[in-house]
């Protein structure tokens, strides 16, 4: 009888050690949401390394012009923020947007990029080099790949943020096109048959979004110059300034507009990113355009945007990634 009540209470024992250390798993495994200032990229460092070559070429990476801004804006891909190793613990482990670099006593260098380390809905980048000249090559060689990581995590933060949200111009939209995309808070302006126009306004700034169609007959309709054309001949029709006689339109000369294929949600396409103008007066800013290929709908379907905000500041490149995000968001129906 002894032996079976020592057996009874070592039994529960056990019990009571593997429940509690099934709880200190799952406390260590808890996660919070990442958090942070939109736009702001957190890089872990060694305060002497900040004021050498090596924190140079990182504040240079970071000022990099962000694609259709114009430089005049003075607009980067990132605003810096720093810590070092030791402060980089508890809450501040919770950035959504963490570049950590280490020189370390190491056999090679390294770059690798992890989603939700320490939160979730954080994007993490972990550099590692023997010294700090083979630091400045790997941020050298790929500073581009780091910096569409970044801004990749934070388009999808406003993807996240806006998906699912219903407004009358989301169902404006599905009615008009079969195509739906999450836009609280934009008002209508404008509603045709074959263009509709909304905008979200505050005293000093405005975010527009416009989308139209046209029937899909050849690859070459994506081409650049093409798709700048037939915005500017939809946009001269639809988009009318305050002054009579001035109109929205995509400026060439003094701005780059630049272009590039991509894959939204399976629907292949380009994007125009770049400066508009109004024809006739005194306004500008820069614009976002999705043109996607809706096969079985035989069309292109035209996701465009603009934005004023003339401040200096408002950021212009929080906005653009604010309306791409909401691009992202993009869901079409084969039309009956």
């Amino acid at each position: 009888m002894k032996r079976n009540n020592i057996y009874v209470v070592f039994t529960l024992l056990l019990a009571v050690l593997f429940a509690t250390s099934c709880k200190k798993d799952k406390a260590s495994d808890f996660k919070m949401e990442s958090q942070g200032p939109v736009g702001e990229l957190m890089v872990v460092i060694e305060k002497n390394y900040l004021n050498s070559s090596l924190g140079d070429s990182i504040k240079e990476m970071l000022d990099i012009p962000y694609p259709g801004i114009p430089p005049m804006f003075g607009e980067g891909y990132f605003k810096l923020q720093t810590m070092p190793p030791s402060m980089f613990k508890g809450y501040a482990k919770r950035h959504r947007s963490v570049l950590e670099i280490n020189i370390v006593d190491a056999t090679k260098n390294i770059l690798i990029k992890k989603d939700d380390p320490f939160a979730f809905n954080q994007n993490y980048m972990l550099l590692e080099a023997q010294n700090e000249e083979e630091a400045l090559k790997l941020l050298a060689e790929h500073k581009m790949q780091i910096l569409d990581y970044f801004d990749k995590g934070e388009v999808n933060h406003f993807a996240k943020l806006y998906g699912g949200q219903k407004s009358k111009f989301s169902a404006q939209l599905s009615d008009a096109f079969n195509a739906w995309i999450a836009a609280p808070e934009y008002s209508i302006k404008r509603n045709e048959d074959d263009f509709i126009w909304a905008s979200r306004e505050t005293k000093r700034t405005t975010q527009a979004i416009m989308v139209y169609e046209f029937p899909y007959t050849s690859e070459e309709q994506l081409n650049k110059e093409n798709l700048i054309e037939k915005r500017d001949e939809v946009l001269k029709k639809y988009v009318k300034g305050p002054k009579e006689g001035s109109y929205v339109r995509t400026e060439t000369e003094e701005a780059e507009v630049v272009h590039k294929v991509i894959d939204i949600n399976g629907y292949y396409g380009v994007e125009l990113r770049g400066y508009w103008t109004l024809e006739n007066d005194f306004m500008g800013g820069p614009f976002l355009l999705f043109a996607l290929v809706d096969e079985p709908n035989t069309r292109i379907l035209i996701l465009d945007s603009y934005v004023f905000a003339p401040e200096s500041k408002f950021s212009k490149v929080k906005f653009i990634r604010e309306i791409e995000g909401i691009f992202r968001t993009l869901r079409i129906t084969p039309k009956e």
